[in-house]
């Protein structure tokens, strides 16, 4: 295998194959003319059919006397002739490149016989491995070359132009900054859109470090593509099934780090987060399988479309991977998408829509990985896999760990556990360890806030603690977690009690139910007790804390006291779940998983 120690970005120019004099040749130069006439009448007839639609209306407009309405109609006439006349008149300039020379794009591919012609060229061109085309070599140990790769490029990714696959004529290299800001990846069923994520994913975090770039994996192909990919020190967060809860954290994920950073950007006084003072990671969402996500969660996709619309200044990029893109992605989302990149497609219809000609559908099917970009020009290119994914994994996180990189804080957790056992609790007690011994913080189990877990904790210093729910859900365990989660050094008087129904009954009055009752206004104690109900639980003389267990009943839990908002999240599944509670404290609730004895 041939080792491309140093490559380098190469623009190819793309030849026209000489047309043959035989009757074959004539034959297909006739059916392109054929093919290139019926598609310019469709063209003038796409755009000239609403003109003439406005002059209909303006007519009926003036016959009516409607002068405003014949004015507004009048000027939208006009500028639909306008733009037919601009798009049939005259040759459009070739495209420039970074340097200011000219390259050829997509539009100016000659016929779907050029590409037929380049990918018979590139069937027989060696694709080297990615890490060749990293500069990996065999003689080398890759995290060494890694880690100077990351030093290189710094804190700052300022581009993310990293290799990608092979042309006939060199290297072929993809920048989603400079490109992009967003990418769509289009390709039919074996075309080779999962091999490309990977490669482009690998490749780029090869060649920048988790401080300067980072990864969320959306995959919902069911976790086969992107998995691997996890296991990056880059990775923020991973979906890699068709679970639709962990994918709705996600997105909401998206949304809040999209509002974070525009505080930051807000905070540091620049419009773009890349003129920070301080270095502000990339992060790349990649969607594979896009139109799974339109389908189960059509209200989510507007995250995203508002993540397209504003990421690029709060460097925040998307790479949508689908089948079908002029159905599954809407045309605004598509708009702020200038990387198009396009694999074999079904018709010439979806190549027409990424990339403005059918060349995309004319690519072989028995060479799965060839493509075309809008990056590119008119030149396919084939996609470079690594030879060793495991390896080249451990040797990237052997590189943060050797520069002290930690891997990247998850951005969301995946939904609450349905146990949560002192093992669990231990790496979120550590954050409040520190104040737990002043009653403010007791240890209860995991709080959830849609997003990310952290510690649910109760404030009994804050006053009563109330448990309301039904039999078998957990009352009485949470009761004895808490008893024993508290301090020895507990300065109040503190009492639990179990089945306090009868005791809050203001008709009962025993000895003991009028001394439960005097017990919960004197301050100089404390009290956690559970019921079943809260008809005699008054907030705040008797409690100041509720743990609520809720019954699925909407009038039911609104009378204890969970948020209509939040009784909407529970399904059934979390209703049956024993310890799943919903925590009541100081106006606010949040969803809980009470913590278990370990056995």
């Amino acid at each position: 295998m041939g080792w491309l120690r140093h490559p380098r970005r190469m623009r190819t120019k793309t030849t026209r194959p000489s047309t043959s004099t035989d009757a074959a040749g004539r034959t297909s130069t006739a059916a392109e003319a054929a093919a290139s006439h019926r598609h310019a009448v469709l063209r003038r007839v796409a755009m000239g059919a609403p003109m003439l639609a406005q002059c209909v209306l303006c007519v009926a407009m003036i016959v009516q006397r409607q002068w405003l309405f014949a004015m507004m109609v009048g000027s939208g006439c006009i500028g639909s002739l306008a733009t037919m006349l601009g798009a049939m008149a005259g040759p459009r300039a070739p495209g420039r490149d970074n340097a200011g020379g000219s390259y050829t794009t997509l539009n100016d591919m000659q016929s779907p016989a050029d590409t037929e012609a380049m990918c018979a060229l590139l069937r027989d061109t060696t694709v080297p491995a990615l890490e060749t085309l990293c500069g990996i070599t065999d003689d080398m140990l890759p995290w060494q070359r890694i880690s100077t790769m990351w030093q290189r490029q710094g804190e700052r990714a300022q581009s993310l132009n990293v290799p990608v696959g092979v042309t006939t004529g060199g290297v072929t290299y993809l920048d989603l900054v400079n490109h992009g800001p967003h990418a769509i990846v289009a390709g039919t069923t074996g075309s080779g859109k999962s091999v490309l994520l990977r490669s482009w994913c690998m490749s780029m975090a090869l060649h920048h470090s988790p401080e300067a770039l980072q990864f969320v994996f959306l995959d919902f192909k069911g976790g086969s593509s992107l998995d691997g990919l996890r296991a990056l020190p880059h990775a923020r967060g991973c979906v890699s099934d068709l679970d639709l809860n962990h994918a709705t954290r996600a997105l909401q994920a998206m949304e809040h780090e999209l509002r974070r950073r525009e505080q930051l950007a807000a905070t540091y006084g620049v419009a773009d987060l890349r003129l920070a003072p301080h270095p502000v990671a990339r992060l790349v969402i990649i969607v594979d399988e896009f139109h799974a996500l339109h389908a189960f969660l059509p209200d989510y996709v507007e995250r995203l479309v508002r993540v397209a619309s504003l990421g690029r200044s709060l460097c925040m990029h998307v790479v949508a991977c689908t089948q079908n893109p002029m159905a599954q992605i809407s045309t605004s989302m598509k708009a702020n998408m200038g990387l198009r990149i396009c694999l074999r497609v079904q018709d010439s219809l979806q190549s027409h829509e990424l990339l403005g000609t059918d060349a995309a559908a004319k690519l072989p099917a028995d060479l799965p990985g060839c493509a075309l970009a809008t990056a590119t020009g008119a030149q396919p290119f084939r996609v470079s896999n690594s030879d060793h994914t495991q390896r080249l994994l451990a040797h990237i996180s052997f590189a943060a760990r050797f520069m002290h990189m930690p891997h990247a804080a998850p951005l969301f957790t995946p939904p609450l556990p349905t146990q949560v056992d002192a093992d669990a609790m231990q790496p979120y007690l550590a954050d409040i360890g520190h104040i737990a011994n002043d009653l403010t913080a007791i240890p209860l189990g995991l709080a959830d806030d849609g997003v990310t877990y952290h510690a649910a904790t109760v404030n009994l210093q804050a006053g009563n603690v109330a448990i309301i729910g039904a039999s078998g859900r957990g009352k009485t365990t949470v009761l004895t977690v808490l008893r024993l989660m508290v301090p020895d050094t507990c300065a109040y008087d503190l009492r639990f009690v179990d089945d306090a129904d009868a005791l809050l009954d203001p008709m009962a009055s025993d000895d003991e139910a009028l001394a439960f009752r005097c017990r919960l206004n004197d301050t100089q104690c404390r009290t956690v007790f559970a019921v079943r109900s809260s008809r005699w639980v008054h907030v705040p003389e008797h409690c100041a804390t509720r743990i609520i267990f809720p019954t699925g009943e909407r009038g039911i839990d609104l009378a204890d006291g969970v948020p209509a908002a939040l009784s909407a999240q529970l399904d059934a599944e979390a209703l049956a779940t024993a310890g799943r509670a919903v925590l009541v404290h100081q106006g606010t609730a949040v969803l809980v998983q009470c913590a278990i004895l370990n056995q």
